[in-house]
This record gives C-alpha cells, structure tokens and sequence, in this order.
C-alpha cells in the first residue's frame, strides 16, 4: 500500500479522530491527498479501531485510492490519570506530590499510571509534563510516589505524558499492551506498524519477529522519541560513513560494472544524508522548544555538520 509516487518519498499521515472518521470526513481525507491513515492504539478500544480500518478500506476502496492503514503503538509511555475538573494549573514554586495510585488528581497530587518507575526517582531527578513545557524536581520520596518543586510551571490535562528523562533506559519499546495491539492490528491486516519510544535496533527487531510469527511483514515505523534513540541514530550515521568509505575503497580494487558500484555507493549516501536530515530537523526542533523555556539553553549546533 506504501507506494512510490514518482520521485516523492514524503506521505501525509492522517490521525482519525472524532472529526475525521465519518465517511463523509474520510471523503475529504482522500480526495485531499492523504497518503496513510494512523489508528492510535493509546487511545480508544479495539471495536473502535476495528470500525475505522473497515470504514477507511470502504472509503479507499469506493474512490480507487491507495490508502494505508498504519497501527500506531502506544509503548512505554507514561501518563497523568484523570484530575480534578480536567485540568489543573501547577505555579512554579509549589510543592505537589506524584504518585502512582488510582484516584482523581488535584493541584497538590497527580496521579500517573505506572508501575514502580516514579516510586523509584531519586532527589534531583526531573519529571517533565506537557511535552516539556512543565517541569518538577523530586526533591524526596513519599509513600507511592514522590515529592516535587515546580520550576516550570503551567496547565496539564488528564492523560497527558509523562516524560522522565534518562529513567526510562530499563523498558522496551514493546510492551505487553503492545504485544495485544499488534496482535488485533495484524489480524485486521494494517500495512504498517509504528513503534513508538523506541530504545534500538532491538525494539525493531522484537516487532518484526513477532510480525513474522503470525505471517504477517508489515512496513515498520520507528518513533524517536528517546534519548536513547538519538544516539543510536548518531551512532548508525557515523557507521554509515564508515562504511560507504570502505565500500569505495572495496569497489576501486574490484572490477566491477560502473553501474553498480554507483548503486551501493548512492544507497549508503542516500541513507546517511536521511539519518543526518532528520537528526538536524530534531536538533533544529528541541532548541524551538528549549528557547521558549527560560532556564533550558538551546542545543542548536549540537550536531556536527
């Protein structure tokens, strides 16, 4: 389903949602150019998911159009429980309470679905909310949970993530949960998995041996959402370098037909300036990010040219 239009390699994803999954709204997604539609498996249950693949495959199939059907896997994230009146607005200075206990959150206690990770943060260590833009410092251990500083300070909603940096280092990007998701997905027979917090190679690898357990090979999406990742991703364009140096070398002492050895050699460049791209459009997009938040210097030329 993931087709080559021409010289195009970019594909625009579709999340459907409340607005978007009617047929009438998926009538204007594929007449507008989507590519991809995504099926979130953080969110929603297995008989709505079910509805919508069967509701897009209709839709793609009464207008002729090629539409994939990608299964976006929640992982090892971690999220807020449901708090008082939906949000709550945390100052900076104030002390609340992160724990990992069932009930309704409040502006002094914020409950995360977890499983003895926050229990075990250390003083010092950062708990980031809101995509970053709020930030807490444990500055003990409670019972359930742990005791924090604001020092960035803002609104948070019910279920949003939680990041905790370098504390995460321990999970797999395949979970449990993943593990029945994926199973429901490949039965429906989606073209395409997302993994996401992947750690390495390893997440990557454990998907596709499970894909390929029930016969199933579907085109795999690595999310970068890690510390962890990014250096791997560092490392694997360096390993490129390494290699397409080599590889030249290897083919200049061979007697090989041109028209190969331009092949191999413009895979492995076509592969490294991929890897470099999206590593600077990372970088270019934290210190966005980083800026907007006094306190946090930009890391803008943190990758080498």
């Amino acid at each position: 389903m993931l087709k080559r239009r021409g010289h195009c390699r970019s594909r625009i994803v579709a999340t459907l949602g409340p607005a978007t999954s009617s047929p009438r709204a998926l009538a204007r997604l594929i007449r507008a150019g989507v590519d991809v539609v995504r099926l979130n498996f953080s969110h929603g249950t297995h008989p709505e998911h079910r509805a919508l693949y069967h509701a897009v495959r209709k839709a793609a199939a009464e207008r002729k159009a090629c539409v994939a059907v990608m299964a976006d896997l929640g992982g090892p994230k971690l999220r807020l429980g449901r708090l008082q009146d939906d949000e709550v607005l945390l100052k900076r200075g104030a002390r609340v309470d992160v724990v990992e206990e069932p009930g309704l959150g409040t502006v002094e206690r914020l409950t995360v679905e977890a499983e003895g990770v926050v229990a075990g943060l250390t003083k010092g260590r950062s708990i980031r909310l809101r995509d970053g833009l709020v930030e807490l410092i444990v500055e003990k251990r409670v019972p359930g949970g742990v005791r924090c500083r604001v020092t960035h300070g803002g609104a948070v909603r019910s279920r949003q993530g939680v990041n905790l940096p370098g504390a995460l280092g321990h999970l797999r990007a395949f979970t449990a949960k993943d593990r029945k998701d994926l199973a429901f997905a490949l039965d429906l027979g989606v073209d395409a998995v997302a993994v996401s917090f992947v750690r390495d190679g390893d997440d990557l690898r454990a998907v596709r041996r499970f894909c390929k357990r029930r016969h199933r090979d579907p085109f795999l999406v690595a999310k970068i959402e890690r510390a962890e990742a990014v250096e791997a991703v560092r490392d694997r364009v360096g390993q490129l370098a390494r290699e397409r140096a080599a590889k030249r070398d290897l083919l200049a002492s061979l007697q090989s037909d041109a028209a190969k050895e331009r092949l191999l050699v413009g895979e492995l460049e076509e592969a490294a300036r991929a890897l470099q791209s999206t590593l600077r459009r990372m970088d270019r997009n934290r210190g966005r990010r980083s800026a907007s938040r006094s306190g946090f210097p930009s890391r803008k030329g943190s990758l080498p040219a």
